[in-house]
């Protein structure tokens, strides 16, 4: 017995640390690997060609009900200059208000201030953080953290008379600079809601449903910001969330992580 018991402990053991392993290989990858490639402009296919020749399938391309009467909510919600708004899932970014010219992709619940509309294009301010280094593709919604809240087209970015930068700051962890900046660009009228409330609300739920059926799901402020990418990705292929809710719930996990919770792991 008391072997046996030995055994079991040390197999315990052997995988509590073969999963830890593994968990810091998905957070290496996403950080050194995928997050740096949307910096220099590359997708998936630029580093397997030979191996991968289609962009992967999402498993659900349906729209949870749920979701989609948040966006049906947002498609009526009128829009006042001035005012705080924030998007209900990705939308398209247009560097004219005639929509033409794409411009880059707003990531779901980012936040935007309306300046002006023209129909049904609406004019927009994005303030966010920027990486010093690369195209500075990706604009983030905080210093150090990487939550996406816009990628924009490598036209864009490198067109530095589109931005006004701010603050410059230097991250000690990985040595890289940062740039506050704000970008003005259109999007069209029907996609955003006042507050993250009810985002979040949905977001919340939606993980608790689907990652609690093989598990007890983690409590958001388990990990930091930069650490649930690496994590969700691990847990939600096991899961049938569609490309729109896996976004949300992953920006909703970033933004109630121990880096904005009190008590936090």
């Amino acid at each position: 017995m008391r072997e046996s018991s030995l055994a079991r402990n040390n197999d315990e053991k052997g995988d509590e640390a073969t999963s830890k392993a593994l968990e810091w290989q998905i957070v290496l990858f996403v950080t050194f690997i995928i997050l740096p490639a949307t910096e220099r402009n590359q997708s998936c296919l630029d580093c397997h060609k030979g191996i991968a020749h289609q962009l992967p399938k999402q498993m659900n391309t349906s729209l949870d009900p749920a979701l989609a009467r948040l966006m049906n909510q947002a498609s009526g919600e009128s829009l006042s200059n001035g005012e705080t708004y924030y998007t209900v899932k990705s939308v398209d970014l247009y560097s004219d208000p005639q929509m033409q010219q794409l411009a880059g992709s707003l990531e779901p619940a980012s936040a935007v201030k309306v300046l002006n509309t023209q129909n049904d294009a609406v004019e927009i301010q994005i303030s966010a953080w920027r990486k010093q280094k690369g195209f500075g593709r990706v604009m983030y919604e905080d210093f150090g953290l990487n939550v996406a809240s816009a990628v924009l087209e490598k036209d864009v970015a490198t067109d530095d008379t589109r931005f006004i930068e701010g603050n410059s700051r230097v991250d000690d962890l990985t040595g890289l600079g940062w740039q506050e900046a704000d970008i003005t660009l259109w999007v069209k009228k029907g996609g955003f809601l006042p507050s993250r409330d009810a985002l979040w609300g949905y977001a919340g739920d939606t993980y608790s449903e689907g990652c609690s059926v093989c598990h007890g799901e983690p409590d958001p402020a388990h990990f930091d910001a930069n650490t649930w990418p690496a994590m969700f990705a691990g847990m939600v292929g096991s899961t049938n969330m569609n490309a729109e809710t896996q976004a949300l719930v992953l920006k909703y996990l970033q933004l109630h992580s121990s880096n904005f919770a009190e008590n936090a792991h």
